[in-house]
């Protein structure tokens, strides 16, 4: 993974996860990302669902904040290079409803993103961390 790769991936963490900045965040994307959002089986959907560009994924940061309490934290337990511009990211979500409350379950994901020219293209929601595994060749 070249530093660019890492100097966009500590971007965003650092505008997203600590800054809760969704304005700023969006300075890693291109304007054309095609954005893919698996946590919709609490929200009576059963499959993903793709936004595409700047003004979509906006207004799902803002509602993602909207929904969470301010301490809501990501910790990120894998981090692999894919080649191509592509890294997989394995990771975790601490949190509870903002209205509720209610501490989820630890919640586990993977993320795969697809970095060209500096930018975030692509983002892929993975549920299934094993099942990701393998899809992309990880397996021990």
């Amino acid at each position: 993974m070249g530093e660019g790769e890492l100097d966009v991936l500590r971007g965003l963490h650092r505008e997203w996860h600590t800054n809760r900045d969704p304005e700023a965040a969006l300075a890693f994307y291109a304007p054309d990302i095609e954005y893919e959002v698996g946590f919709l089986e609490g929200r009576g959907q059963s499959e993903s669902r793709w936004l595409h560009g700047h003004a979509e994924l906006l207004a799902y940061f803002r509602e993602f904040l909207e929904a969470w309490a301010d301490d809501v934290s990501f910790e990120v337990d894998e981090l692999h290079d894919l080649g191509g511009g592509r890294v997989a990211i394995f990771a975790r979500m601490l949190a509870r409803g903002r209205a509720s409350g209610i501490a989820v379950p630890d919640t586990q994901w993977v993320n795969v993103l697809t970095i060209r020219d500096g930018l975030i293209v692509r983002h892929e929601d993975h549920q299934d961390p094993e099942a990701a595994r393998r899809e992309l060749g990880l397996e021990g």
